[in-house]
């Protein structure tokens, strides 16, 4: 362990920046930080791995890093990671998100909001960009575009959203935000916003390579991204995980029009200890309050998982929560389920599925394709009363003997 976690290389407030065959070994802690600005940053052909063993030492580095691989906050325009080699990180490889502010006061199409210390948004946006709002349930429940922006520093909150929002609770360096809409929007106090046009969104993960890491190996939440070509593998959470995390962090956004396509996900989501942040499935979508997962359909939109290979993955493949229009098809599952796990179990997931949907709507399975499955597969396809869609019954199917369907 290296104690204090610092980043290794930083580019705060940066746009088009190009960073090509840097590698990190032995990192401190995000080895690359990429936090607001106009983004649209290139690292390729970078790399993190372990430092030489010290000289004296009987064992190896256990780590690379103390934290991220690549940590995006706040940007304009997401980063395009191309051809990198990632490994041996102690938490994710890969995360790109922005930072969800809580409204305070509404009324019509003006709106005061809570902006957190730790974002570098620091006027939550600017005119022309659009803003979505998330109610009580976290459900999408309105958006608009921003028309004016102006600084309240005289303002006093007295407001204490309480422990669902931790995030929010702080005093010290929080800005409050007078916000001018282009339409009326029916918001209350403690309603979240995210403004789509600071969450990293039309990012690209290409021909990534991400082995050992105790976290997920791409972490998104973004409107518009790529990831593609990739081979993540030993990852202690899910390879691919979208989400929306609104207490502790405050990241936003949910997802939405992302394609995941051509990857190999091989022996990933191997930690199954249960937690708040901790869900089952090789990929995940998913949105959750603490207790349950977000009510039908939440904020995930338009994703496509297509033409990815799973192999040697025990327990839920796929998990699809609080989300609407995905699109599974043409997928290849490699010796799925032949060990037994349980994890999941704790959220009402059920973890002898191949894949699983709860509190979505319109999702669409076509050819996926399992080839000798082990003996805890039980279903092919897992729905709640909550999941629904087309091709559940036929859009995944046994590869050569029709016997081994469960």
């Amino acid at each position: 362990m290296r104690g204090a976690v610092y980043p290794d290389l930083r580019a705060f407030e940066c746009g088009g920046m190009k960073f090509t065959d840097i590698a990190v070994r032995g990192g401190s802690g995000f080895c690359f930080q990429d936090s607001g600005g106009e983004g649209n940053n290139l690292y390729e052909r970078c790399s993190i791995s372990y430092r030489d063993m010290p000289e004296g030492a009987k064992d190896a580095p256990l780590l690379a890093a103390n934290a991220d691989g690549l940590h995006s906050a706040d940007a304009r325009i997401g980063p395009k990671v191309i051809d990198c080699r990632f490994e041996g990180l102690n938490d994710d490889a890969i995360a790109i998100h922005g930072t969800y502010a809580m409204v305070l006061e509404a009324n019509e199409n003006r709106i005061v909001a809570y902006r957190v210390p730790m974002t570098r948004s620091k006027m939550i946006g600017r005119p022309g960009d659009k803003l979505h709002f998330y109610d009580e349930n976290l459900a999408l429940a309105g958006e608009a575009i921003i028309t004016g922006v102006k600084a309240l520093i005289d303002y006093q909150n007295t407001y204490d959203p309480g422990n669902r929002y931790s995030a929010f609770r702080p005093r010290k360096n929080a800005g409050y935000i007078e916000l001018t809409l282009d339409r009326p929007v029916p918001a209350r106090r403690q309603w979240l916003l995210a403004n789509q046009n600071d969450c990293g969104g039309d990012f690209i993960v290409r021909n990534a390579q991400i082995r050992d890491t105790s976290a997920r190996g791409v972490y998104a939440q973004s409107p518009g991204g790529l990831i593609e070509g990739c081979t993540i593998q030993n990852t202690g959470r899910a390879a691919v995980e979208f989400n929306t995390e609104t207490g502790i962090w405050s990241q936003a956004d949910y997802s939405s029009n992302v394609i995941v396509r051509n990857n190999t996900f091989r022996s990933v989501a191997t930690n199954r200890r249960p937690g708040l942040l901790r869900h089952a499935g090789a990929v995940t979508i998913l949105a959750f309050n603490g207790r349950t997962y977000i009510p039908r359909s939440g904020g995930h939109r338009n994703i496509t998982i297509e033409n990815n290979r799973f192999e040697d993955i025990d327990g839920l493949n796929i998990l699809v929560c609080s989300a609407q229009d995905i699109t599974i098809r043409g997928n290849d599952f490699i010796n799925p389920m032949r060990n037994e796990k349980t994890f999941g179990v704790e959220k009402g997931v059920d973890p002898t599925s191949l894949i699983w949907i709860n509190e979505s709507s319109d999702v669409k399975l076509s050819g996926n394709v399992v080839t000798n499955p082990g003996p805890f597969l039980k279903k092919l396809v897992g729905a709640s009363a909550t999941g629904s869609g087309s091709g559940l019954e036929s859009g995944v199917v046994i590869a050569g003997d029709p016997a081994k369907a469960p």
